[in-house]
């Protein structure tokens, strides 16, 4: 009877169910009741751990051996179930090992599957001669690598009782060959081709897919520049209308600013002249320099608006520049100063470092450089939450006539993400459309500032990573100044060895005063917290080198300020020590406090290096001569007729609540009456029964704006009781012909915000006298 031999390929597997016995273990329905030994012989360790992984996840017992030899060794002291080896490795490849085995008493059994990418069909004829089993094509699917190691087993248990002839004859490339090998092996390999080649087809199939797809990708994409060229080309033809479009935008835009200026000098009326109230009552000299920085700083951003309102020249390119005498420390230290209050309110680290090598007496625009350095660290407090923000500013390049100076301000704020970077600098642009719900701004900063930086021949970019903040940096071309116009600050000698511990928990800030003191030629130290900075203190006495002075911060965990300056000045050791207080939350009675305690001096952060300079050499008692400016004159109520003032009766129409109380504090502040309502149609109302001396007159308010109401007081045929009623605009509208206009419209007088009180007060001298002879409007 005929020998029949049955061949389980991997998907018959699938369905088969039954007990199969392999070398004496089990195989039940394709899973395995005790563990099986596989070795792994792959020179890549990375590739045979994963492979290692896969099987040891199927209660596979896995060995590895990195080489023929060494898989020889271990096979002879610890036979295998199956070896599974790559075929191309140093010294001893898989077909030369796979014949060693298949040659060796007691191993000739252990089936062999070899992992190739069977890029040649002598692979099959090697793999033939040398008695392979299976073969598994490199990168192997991990499903397709189980099927094929269960074939191998239920094949190999099928096969113990059926042996073939030996001896195929075949052609191959126009020559005989007779292929040496068990026809099951044949068979196997023969199945195992088959199947690598139906899986590499489909890869090709897969490829083919892309190809095709690519190629109708490209064919739209053609189809589309041929759209985009006669898009481009229809365009062109419209070029003139375009341009008559272009002339509408442009007068659109002088709306757009003319509107602006009003938005933005409404709520800057309020902050410049309530300083000015501020600063004419009865101040301290720390009070009457914080009034003074919030007035010089509205000084300056009024003074940026009209720059920037002055469309006409930045469309014409002929934006004007200063080239001036100024002190680069100073400018930027107003800028600190300027921005402390709004880092304070968010508990930010607030510092600046102005390396000592930096020159200070420089020649160029101070005014712009101050709004490009405003601009970013407004920007850079804004956007942080938390942590510090900080700016330095370092010498690039020194030559006879100029210097090259590099400004960074640091954050850590939200950061930016590479793809938005590209638009940080353009008009009317940023990052995101809820940044200006949530922040505010118009996107116009960033771009004014490149255009800036450019003018004063220099660079900006920005350095960021999400979640860890930002630092925007920016070049300027600075010319120095002629030596005789200036003199170098020379360091005292005294200051110079003085020893002086630095004690502040913030990192920033200690570095900040050290590099000053370093610059200084002081001998300094610091300290986190006021445990340690008492620790140091009484160990220099120890060692005979007791500091001079502590610099002290107010707020700090563990003990603050005022705790270590109450112990410090109660220790005998210690207390002849020297302190000064830094702090950024300054309130009231803090500096009377210190004083009480000990302290002999009492700054706010960020603090200026002159002025830190200058309270070290004070509060050592070191004598220096202090420069009073001379103060403004202004004018007084004591100036007025006290009874006249009584009699005038002052109409104020303005609907913005800040301006209402801010003009009604100006008047009273010398010494006349005045009535508000808050729009136009509330103002006929009044005037209809009652007879008033003055009307300021707001021109952009709800309900009925100023126009509109001039117009109706003036008719004679309304009820307002005096058609001829002085009538002095307020606006915010700061454009050239806006006066003009309102004086047209019926008007007597024109001030445009922010209003200062020395103008109220003589518009009201010139307008507002009882029964006066009220002249027709002015034109």
């Amino acid at each position: 009877m005929k020998k029949v031999c049955t061949v389980i390929a991997p998907n018959v597997l699938k369905n088969t169910i039954g007990t199969v016995r392999v070398y004496g273990k089990p195989f039940i329905g394709g899973d395995m009741n005790e563990k099986m030994s596989i070795l792994i012989v792959e020179d890549s360790l990375t590739q045979a751990t994963q492979l290692q992984s896969i099987l040891e996840r199927q209660n596979f017992k896995v060995s590895i051996a990195t080489d023929g030899q060494n898989a020889l060794g271990y096979l002879s002291e610890n036979p295998a179930d199956m070896v599974i080896s790559d075929s191309n490795m140093p010294d001893m490849d898989g077909f030369e090992l796979c014949r060693h085995i298949k040659a060796t008493p007691g191993m000739n059994d252990i089936p062999v599957v070899l992992l190739t990418s069977l890029s040649d069909i002598q692979d099959v004829l090697k793999a033939l001669d040398c008695g392979a089993n299976n073969f598994l094509t490199k990168p192997y699917d991990e499903q397709l690598l189980l099927e094929r190691i269960r074939t191998v087993f239920l094949n190999q248990e099928l096969r113990k009782q059926y042996r073939s002839s030996l001896g195929i004859e075949i052609y191959y490339g126009g020559k005989k060959r007779t292929i040496n090998s068990d026809r099951m092996q044949v068979v196997d390999l023969l199945f195992s081709t088959y199947e690598n080649a139906y899986q590499k087809n489909n890869e090709l199939i897969y490829a083919n897919e892309d190809l095709l797809k690519t190629k109708r990708q490209l064919e739209q994409d053609i189809a589309e520049r041929k759209q985009a060229e006669a898009m481009l080309l229809e365009q062109k033809q419209l070029l003139d209308k375009s341009r008559k479009e272009a002339e509408e935008a442009s007068r659109t835009k002088s709306e757009f600013l003319a509107n602006m200026s009003h938005e933005i000098r409404t709520p800057l009326n309020g902050v410049i002249g309530m300083t000015e109230l501020l600063l004419d009552t009865a101040l301290s000299d720390e009070q009457k320099e914080y009034a003074e920085t919030v007035r010089s700083s509205a000084d300056a951003l009024l003074s940026i608006i009209n720059s920037v309102l002055d469309f006409s020249k930045i469309e014409a390119g002929k934006l004007e520049f200063e080239n001036i005498d100024f002190d680069l420390r100073t400018a930027v230290e107003e800028v600190m100063n300027m921005m402390a209050i709004k880092a304070d309110e968010k508990k930010l680290d607030f510092g600046c470092l102005i390396h000592h090598d930096v020159p200070s007496f420089l020649r160029g625009d101070p005014c712009r450089l101050r709004q490009v350095l405003t601009n970013l660290v407004s920007n850079a407090i804004k956007f942080t939450k938390k942590g510090e923000v900080n700016l330095k500013a370092f010498l690039v390049q020194e030559q006879s006539q100029h210097v090259i100076i590099r400004f960074e301000v640091h954050d850590t704020g939200m950061g930016i993400a590479r793809s938005d970077r590209d638009r940080l600098f353009k008009s009317f642009s940023q990052v995101d459309a809820s940044m200006t719900r949530k922040f505010g701004g118009t996107g116009l900063g960033l771009a004014i500032s490149k255009k800036i930086v450019e003018m004063m021949k220099g660079e900006i970019g920005v350095d960021s990573q999400e979640e860890v903040g930002s630092t925007f940096w920016f070049t300027v071309k600075l010319g120095k100044q002629a030596e005789e116009s200036y003199r170098e600050a020379v360091i005292p000698a005294d200051i110079r060895n003085k020893r002086i511990l630095v004690v502040d928990d913030s990192p920033l800030n200690r570095r900040f005063v050290m590099q000053y003191l370093k610059a200084w030629g002081c001998d300094f130290d610091e300290a986190p917290d006021g445990v340690i900075a008492l620790e140091k203190l009484k160990t220099a006495v120890t060692q005979c080198r007791p500091f001079q002075m502590a610099i002290i911060d107010m707020l700090m965990p563990r003990m603050d300020g005022i705790t270590l300056g109450r112990k410090i000045k109660s220790d005998p050791d210690i207390t002849d020590t020297t302190l000064i207080m830094l702090t950024s939350a300054g309130k009231r009675g803090d500096a009377m406090t210190c004083h009480d305690i000990g302290f002999s001096g009492y700054l706010t952060k960020p603090v200026k290096r002159n002025q830190l300079q200058e309270c070290i050499k004070t509060a050592l008692g070191i004598p220096y001569v202090t420069v009073k400016k001379p103060s403004k004159p202004i004018v007084t109520r004591h100036s007025l007729v006290e009874d006249k003032k009584l009699k005038v009766k002052i109409l104020m129409v303005e609907d913005n609540l800040l301006n209402q109380k801010l003009g009604l504090k100006i008047i009273e502040k010398f010494g006349y009456r005045a009535s508000v309502v808050g729009n136009g149609k509330e103002a006929i109302i009044i005037l209809s029964e009652q007879n008033f001396d003055l009307v300021f007159m707001d021109i952009s308010m709800p309900v009925m704006g100023g126009y509109e109401t001039t117009a109706v007081i003036r008719d004679p045929s309304s009820p307002v009781l005096n058609h001829q009623v002085p009538i002095i605009a307020m606006t915010a509208y700061a454009m050239k012909g806006d006066r003009e206009k309102c004086l047209e419209a019926g008007m007597n007088d024109y001030i445009a915000k922010p209003i200062k009180p020395s103008e109220i007060i003589l518009v009201i001298e010139k307008w507002g006298q009882k029964n006066p002879q009220n002249s027709p409007a002015e034109k």
